[in-house]
């Protein structure tokens, strides 16, 4: 095959990637503008104020011309936002975490009560390596399951995830580090999830090692040879990718993603030998790691001092095909409950096929398509990630201080929070479709990873914002990625209507 025909390929399957990134996108961010968080009906003079500070803010910056000024010092500003980042994350864990429901509330019942722990875990098995991470954690910290102490964990977990994804675009590009720094800053603050412990917000770091690895491979091991930081990115991305797998499977489509993004390459390229060399050597590694790590998990499992768990209630994967597709999309009591009373595996299975059958010839390929449509809203539209939508009970407590009065629903404030939340997700998916014009290997991986997210919510168990908690890590590294280009793609539209 000729060069130019390779490299027509591979620019045919990126384009593709990219219009189907931005269609879909685009959907979202209509779907988040018409949501029912930026209704203005509730708000209060604290949204004014914060809105109004802003704005004079950047009045005095341009009138001022203190560009020059803050573009002097923008790395101790950068700091000095971290900062308050983080102080604001401790201060929402201390004060605003109470006892939750679902399977939060689940996991830590089982955290207090090993025997509760195994009466639940046996119904829902694929909770046991989060229950178990955070069980260890606590014992190796000395700390009780307290709702704080799980929290704070929980923080660590998605703080070091975006620490992970710093490091990553580091050795990417240097210039978006600050970017992404200030767009996680503003996650840091908006995201109120934090306090919802389990594996949506656990399995992040994993991911981000994922990505990680691969960068590292990219980035330093480009000289077709192997050497140390081959192994090294090797190593990480085969850790991540045994982490995710072992607490939200569902993530791995960032590894799906870059398998399929390196088979295209491999069928494109002109040098396949090289890359047959060096990925045998990382496919043994590979799978080495994942091997091992698995039996040693499966062990870890079957012979633990904390819970003793079988899989015989075991819902299989064809129950969350079910629920997808069963209007809204999402957990379904009655079904549920249906499939419990069923005694084994095959009856479960055969009463979930029954379902997604039904609901197929129910609905035709065009009521198919429209759920789908409604469903990709329920799952996305939301930038508070599910807080108090989706899943119940939430937090019911009455607030009793300023921050509770933020984030509780019954606060005075708390339509407030779910204003400015959404207006952080709006601008952030208006950035990744701005950003349209960056198409390099790494972008377009992250492109595809997100789009096989959004595909797994819409087939399988979805029908709530919080799931879409495991896709961050390629949400925030392509917003880093893509940022530049999109500020000046809307300074430019700015531009344009201002002097119209």
């Amino acid at each position: 095959m000729k060069l130019s025909a390779c490299l027509k390929r591979r620019l045919a399957w990126s384009q593709i990637i990219t219009w189907g990134f931005v269609i879909w996108t685009g959907l979202i961010f209509l779907g988040a503008l018409n949501d029912t968080n930026l209704n203005p009906v509730g708000l209060t003079s604290l949204i004014l104020t914060s809105l109004g500070t802003g704005f004079i803010f950047g009045f005095v910056i341009w009138r001022f011309q203190l560009g020059v000024l803050i573009k002097r010092y923008r790395w101790f500003l950068t700091v000095v936002a971290v900062g308050i980042a983080l102080i604001w994350q401790l201060l929402v864990v201390t004060q605003v975490s109470a006892p939750i429901g679902f399977s939060a509330g689940e996991l830590q019942r089982s955290l207090l009560n090993p025997a509760v722990g195994q009466h639940l875990l046996a119904r829902n098995p694929s909770n046991f390596f989060p229950t178990y991470l955070q069980h260890w954690l606590l014992v190796q910290f000395h700390l009780v399951p307290s709702w704080v102490n799980l929290n704070l964990i929980n923080l660590s977990f998605f703080d070091f995830s975006l620490l992970l994804n710093l490091i990553t675009v580091f050795l990417l590009n240097r210039s978006t580090l600050m970017p992404l720094i200030w767009v996680q800053s503003g996650l840091m603050v908006t995201m109120i999830q934090v306090i919802v412990p389990g594996a949506d917000i656990m399995v992040l770091p994993f991911v981000s090692l994922l990505m990680l690895g691969f960068v590292i491979n990219r980035t330093l091991g480009r000289d077709g040879r192997l050497n140390g930081w081959q192994l090294l990115g090797t190593l990480g991305f085969s850790l991540g990718a045994l982490g995710t797998w072992l607490l939200k499977p569902s993530a791995l489509v960032l590894l799906v993603a870059i398998a399929g993004w390196s088979l295209m390459k491999f069928w494109t390229s002109s040098k396949k030998w090289s890359l047959i060399k060096t990925g045998l050597f990382k496919g043994l590694v590979f799978l080495l790691i994942v091997t091992s790590g698995g039996v040693v998990a499966n062990q870890v499992k079957q012979h633990n001092d904390f819970i003793q768990i079988t899989d015989q209630q075991e819902l299989p994967l064809s129950h969350s095909l079910a629920l997808g597709l069963t209007a809204p999309g999402g957990s379904n009591v009655n079904q549920t409950k249906k499939m419990r009373q069923l005694a084994t595996k095959s009856e479960r299975n055969k009463y979930a096929e029954k379902i997604i059958f039904h609901q197929l010839r129910n609905y035709g390929m065009v009521g198919l398509g429209q759920y789908f449509v409604t469903k990709n809203y329920h799952n996305t539209s939301d930038g508070t990630f599910g807080w108090y939508r989706g899943d119940h009970p939430y937090i019911s407590k009455r607030p009793q201080h300023k921050l509770q009065q933020l984030y509780y629903r019954t606060g005075t404030h708390f339509h407030d929070y779910q204003f400015l939340a959404q207006l952080f997700w709006v601008a952030c998916l208006g950035l990744l479709i701005l950003g349209f014009r960056v198409t390099g290997s790494t972008v377009q991986v992250l492109r595809l990873a997100w789009m096989l997210g959004l595909t797994v919510l819409l087939l399988f168990e979805g029908g709530r914002s919080r799931l879409l908690i495991q896709f961050l890590p390629e949400l925030l590294l392509l917003l880093g990625l893509t940022y530049q280009s999109a500020w000046q793609k809307l300074m430019r539209l700015a531009h344009v209507f201002v002097t119209k």
